[in-house]
């Protein structure tokens, strides 16, 4: 396996993934989550694959195999800075083979070279794989977010 930049030739290939991750959050959540051509823009992917970005794609033999966004920031009520996960995916005939952990390794690895010192994420309550996935990655949960239809 390997792991590498997000090139801009990625994008029908993140597109499709970023479609079937869309597509399970409207299953679960149909009442936040909505119906979408595409969850990213070309635009916006163009945004997410920036110089301060860190934009992965794992691959095998030129097989997609998952990606990951994510950014590091800093925050002036944070003491450090930090690695944000904004996307993690993995196609599901590569889960529970090590992508996402090889992902997010690669991401942390990136971060620490620009100082990160703590990683967050947010993950939807129905995500039992993902939360399962973070949790023997190390994480704890450290904040709850609520809502509610109004």
């Amino acid at each position: 396996m390997k792991i590498r930049n997000i090139k801009e030739s990625d994008y029908p290939v993140i597109d499709k993934m970023a479609m079937e991750l869309q597509k399970l959050h409207v299953e679960q959540m149909g009442d936040v989550f909505k119906n979408t051509e595409h969850p990213y823009s070309y635009e916006e992917f163009l945004n997410c694959i920036g110089d301060s970005r860190i934009a992965l794609i794992a691959e095998e033999e030129k097989n997609v195999l998952g990606y990951c966004l994510a950014n590091v920031f800093e925050n002036p009520a944070f003491k450090d800075k930090t690695l944000h996960i904004s996307d993690l995916f993995v196609c599901q005939h590569a889960r529970h083979q090590g992508v996402a952990k090889a992902l997010l390794d690669e991401s942390v690895c990136r971060a620490k070279r620009l100082d990160a010192k703590r990683m967050q994420l947010m993950v939807w309550s129905f995500n039992e794989e993902a939360r399962h996935l973070y949790e023997s990655y190390g994480m704890e949960i450290q904040s709850y977010n609520y809502g509610k239809k109004i």
